[in-house]
């Protein structure tokens, strides 16, 4: 079934690898990629990374399935219900602080017990993708309402 998945993805992939030669628009005389450079890069790096994993999944020994438990059942829900008030909060308290927060309790229930290590993660995982997102690729993350929409713009 992982085998399907995967070259489901791949095929996904190409596809997309095939669009992204459709990109038009602005030339820029600086510009020496295109507008389909970068999504080229990560379409060609998603290839490569799914190559490996469909090979590791060739070469490792067929295991039993396992069943989903109704914990397990019970656990993706959460998740899913998790995610959808990330969602929702986004445009509410900006893209940092919901992002922080949804990571936090998502990690903490996915069953690692250090509160620390997962909130010290979660800061360093935001901040980066802040600045690199907001400041390096100038990409408008979501500011939120009032006092949190006047934070965000020291952070990008």
């Amino acid at each position: 079934m992982e085998i399907l998945f995967s070259l489901i993805l791949v095929a996904l992939l190409v596809g997309a690898f095939i669009v992204s030669g459709s990109f038009g628009g602005l030339e820029i005389s600086t510009d020496k990629i295109g507008p389909a450079g970068f999504p080229r890069m990560i379409i060609i790096i998603c290839l490569f990374l799914m190559v490996l994993i469909l090979r590791d999944l060739i070469r490792k020994p067929k295991e039993q399935s396992k069943s989903l438990t109704p914990r397990g059942v019970s656990l993706i829900a959460l998740n899913v219900g998790l995610f959808g008030l990330y969602l929702f909060f986004l445009n509410v308290i900006g893209f940092i602080l919901s992002t922080f927060l949804y990571g936090t309790v998502a990690i903490r229930t996915m069953g690692y017990k250090s509160l620390k290590k997962n909130a010290l993660f979660m800061l360093i995982l935001t901040v980066l993708i802040t600045l690199i997102f907001g400041r390096i690729f100038y990409v408008s993350l979501p500011r939120g309402l009032g006092f949190m929409r006047q934070l965000s713009y020291l952070a990008y």
